[in-house]
C-alpha cells in the first residue's frame, strides 16, 4: 500500500479498506463453509483463524517488542 505517518487519515483508510477486505473473505468463506460443517465448528476454525492470524502479523512486525511509556 502507500506510504503513511502513523496517525494520519492515510493510515485510518487502510485501516478501512483491509477491515473491509478481510470482512469479505469471512463473509464468502461462512456462506462456503458453514453448510458442509456445524455452526460450532465453524466457530471454532474461524476462531483459531483468526487468533492465528492476529498472531502472526505482531509477531512478523515486532509489536512484541513495543516499550510502554
Amino acid at each position: 500500500m502507500w506510504k503513511t505517518e502513523e496517525g494520519s487519515t492515510g493510515r485510518l483508510v487502510q485501516l478501512c479498506i483491509a477491515y473491509f477486505v478481510l470482512y469479505v473473505i469471512y463473509g464468502v468463506a461462512s456462506k462456503y463453509f458453514e453448510p458442509l460443517m456445524g455452526k460450532i465448528e465453524f466457530a471454532v476454525y474461524t476462531t483459531s483463524a483468526g487468533t492465528l492470524v492476529c498472531l502472526s502479523v505482531s509477531l512478523s512486525l515486532g509489536w512484541y517488542r513495543i516499550q510502554n511509556s
